[in-house]
């Protein structure tokens, strides 16, 4: 069976770590079941508690007949309520309490039927002792009720904590046990005490020498003993859990998860394996120690994922995004080891194609067109090929060289021609910060070609293109935020003053840094050039 993603990220927490697993898919059902009859259980043990529950002597008639049915209804739902029960783990989520309600249920159910078939005669029905008198109107009244409060609000709940403490005192890793149970044990016990206030100030305004009288503050005063036994375990287990849960305990959750969920994003990025290559090459690289990333945030809030507090589920729904993207990203790379090298083959064999046309018909346009458009897809989906398979990707990276030599040898043949049908792209960007851009490319290209004569710019691209990510880096990762855009500066030829070089200038604008711009040249001053990046001088425009 598939295991949910909704449980994957705390089960790789879990098992990193070598502790149990809270719950599974199959134990939440379970004890979905079980309360679900334990449900209905009680909404009859209520109407028959609330009927018979404070008789002293068995009902007759149409009460008794009725009770009697909504016991048996009880008891059938206890019953297959106990089945499942008995095969629950004990230190799985949900179970202790889910227990502990079927442990109070079936003890109800047990007074309940005693009353009915008067097998059981209630603590507030004694036989008169020595010394006692038998109570008259409205003392007798008052003890009646005083012992209802008793029984139902400070001995019952007294004996349901008790259960909740045997349930729970086993389970090996006490820090499993969720905070909110520890939460409601204690708030029981504090409404069990104010209960018990109550029948003290009760049974003090009753004779002491009262029938039963002594012996309801003796079971009083052992519910209350009790009550402090439940408290001595869960006080100090509720304050241990709390301080281990304490969100000042974990000053990096919000830079954490900011950092999960960004490596959830960049993963998630289907399109890049068709649109920014670059990009998925760079993630490829880094897959590992994104993993490894993922493990340590999983190690450290394990226990906020196993209480299951806001930060823990906070943590845990973005760690299962991440582990989704991850196996999306693993499956591309698998898909794309498969699919590049035929594409890339079919990019070379149409540009070879070109090739040939264009020396065949003396067409230099190719060389401008389709030509560099074809490589420059072969060299892009190449890239990222030699990455993802290194040892699969040499054979086209042969082909690749030697189609690009040939191409080379063709486009030299025809460079003349290619040089005089070379045009200036048109400028297309209009921003505010055009001088700003065109300042930061001069001097970036100052630093390669000090006396460059600069006789036309051109901005082709009509907007910058803003990328958001996290990189790792020697170590530690970094989060940037930078923009993208390239300006050309079309520069007089050194070398030919009849011609110009078109010099492409990268700008990055970093929004991490108060939208600071570098220029960084796309070619070196002294790096060989194609015929397509030269113009002839009465060209520029």
């Amino acid at each position: 069976m598939k295991t949910p993603l909704r449980i994957a990220f705390f089960v790789l927490a879990a098992c990193l770590l070598l502790t149990p697993v809270v719950a599974h898919a199959d134990t939440a059902a379970d004890v979905a079941k079980v309360e679900s009859h334990l449900k209905r259980a009680q909404v009859n043990l209520d109407s028959v508690n609330a009927s018979i529950g404070h008789r002293t002597t068995p009902p007759t008639g149409s009460a008794a007949k009725l009770s009697k049915v909504r016991l048996d209804q009880a008891k059938g739902d206890l019953d297959a309520a106990g089945k499942i029960v008995a095969t629950l783990p004990e230190a799985a989520e949900g179970v202790a309490a889910t227990s502990a309600k079927y442990v109070a249920a079936v003890a109800l159910h047990t007074k309940l039927a005693k009353i009915l078939t008067g097998s059981d005669a209630p603590a507030d029905a004694p036989k008169i002792k020595d010394g006692e008198v038998k109570l008259g109107y409205p003392h007798a009244d008052n003890f009646k009720n005083t012992q209802f409060t008793f029984r139902n609000k400070v001995e019952a709940p007294a004996n349901q904590l008790v259960e909740l403490h045997a349930k729970l005192k086993p389970v090996e890793d006490q820090m499993l046990i969720n905070h909110r149970t520890t939460y409601a044990a204690l708030g029981a016990i504090k409404e069990a005490r104010r209960q018990a206030g109550f029948v003290k100030d009760g049974l003090a305004k009753i004779p002491a020498n009262g029938q039963g009288v002594a012996a309801a503050k003796e079971n009083l005063a052992l519910a209350l003993e009790s009550i402090q036994g439940s408290e001595d375990y869960f006080k100090p287990l509720h304050a241990e859990i709390m301080a281990m849960i304490d969100p000042a305990k974990f000053p990096d959750f919000d830079a954490d998860r900011k950092r999960l969920g960004g490596l959830s994003s960049d993963y998630g990025l289907d399109w890049i394996f068709t649109d920014d290559r670059a990009r998925a090459a760079e993630l490829f690289q880094q897959r590992q120690a994104a993993q490894e990333e993922l493990v340590r945030i999983a190690k450290t809030y394990q226990r906020l994922m196993q209480q299951k507090t806001d930060m823990g589920t906070a943590i845990e729904q973005t760690g299962n995004a991440a582990l989704g993207s991850f196996k999306e990203f693993d499956d591309n790379i698998v898909e794309q080891k498969e699919i590049l090298p035929k594409s890339i083959r079919e990019d070379l064999a149409e540009a070879q194609k070109y090739g040939n046309e264009a020396v065949a018909e003396q067409k230099p346009a190719f060389f401008n067109g389709g030509i560099p458009q074809r490589m420059e897809w072969a060299q892009d989906k190449l890239a990222l090929l030699k990455v993802i398979d290194p040892e699969g990707s040499k054979p086209v990276v042969n082909e690749y060289q030697a189609t690009k030599t040939n191409l080379a040898k063709q486009a030299d043949a025809l460079k003349a021609l290619i040089i005089r049908e070379n045009r200036v792209p048109a400028t297309k960007y209009t921003g505010e910060d055009t001088a700003d851009i065109i300042k930061v490319a001069k001097s970036a290209w100052a630093v390669q070609q000090k006396d460059a004569k600069i006789l036309a710019i051109a901005m082709p691209v009509e907007q910058w293109s803003r990328e958001k990510k996290w990189t790792y880096s020697n170590g530690t990762w970094y989060y940037t935020d930078k923009s993208r855009l390239q300006i050309r500066l079309i520069v007089q030829d050194h070398e030919n003053p009849k011609q110009a070089i078109d010099r492409p200038i990268n700008i990055i604008k970093d929004h991490e840094k108060g939208d600071k711009m570098i220029g960084v040249p796309f070619r070196s001053f002294d790096e060989a050039l194609t015929p397509s990046e030269y113009y002839l001088i009465e060209n520029v425009k």
